[in-house]
């Protein structure tokens, strides 16, 4: 089982279907801007969705190619990180995360971020991390920005939101180039 501790009050445990209720709540108080810059979310409208999403999870982590994982703060799902898919062959994997608007600003994702890093190149023995964000997305841009990694390129129609493709900023980050600090 995954789980990572960032602070006394913050910490990342593999999504379960114990978690299915918690997360469809906090994807429905949030859907109206996580749809802005998510594609899925239109799609994940019942628990069952949710619980459809918290397998593929599973499935992933237990062949060891991505895992999804809850932040927590002070037991409460706050929000959501995820190695998108992870290349042994490649060494490389995505991280990809969303948190509730109540907790924006306050550094959990950039902690989280930070961690998932770490252990991606300490654990996994991977050389290579990626984050793609919306180029219009500021607040998540910042988390790779704030954490070193280099802008690697902006590819147009690369991802889809809800109802047209958008350019995507791609950030890139070598296990020889990583500061844990």
């Amino acid at each position: 089982m995954f789980h990572l501790e960032i602070n006394a009050d913050v910490s990342l445990d593999l999504l379960t279907e114990a978690h299915t209720e918690a997360l469809f709540s906090l994807i429905e108080r949030n859907r109206d801007r996580l749809r802005v810059w998510l594609p899925w979310v239109d799609g994940t409208r019942t628990l069952e969705d949710c619980r459809r999403f918290i397998r593929f999870g599973l499935r992933q982590h237990a062949r060891h190619s991505g895992m999804n994982a809850g932040v927590w703060l002070k037991g409460r799902m706050i929000g959501v990180i995820s190695y998108n898919y992870i290349d042994h062959g490649k060494q490389q994997t995505e991280i990809g995360y969303w948190l509730g608007g109540a907790y924006e600003g306050r550094g959990i994702m950039t902690a989280a971020c930070r961690a998932m890093t770490t252990y991606a190149f300490c654990k996994l023995v991977l050389q290579r991390v990626e984050i793609r964000c919306m180029v219009t997305n500021a607040k998540s841009r910042a988390i790779p920005e704030r954490l070193g990694f280099k802008l690697e390129g902006i590819a147009p129609q690369l991802d889809w939101t809800s109802d047209h493709y958008v350019e995507t900023v791609v950030y890139g980050m070598s296990a020889a180039d990583w500061q844990e600090g």
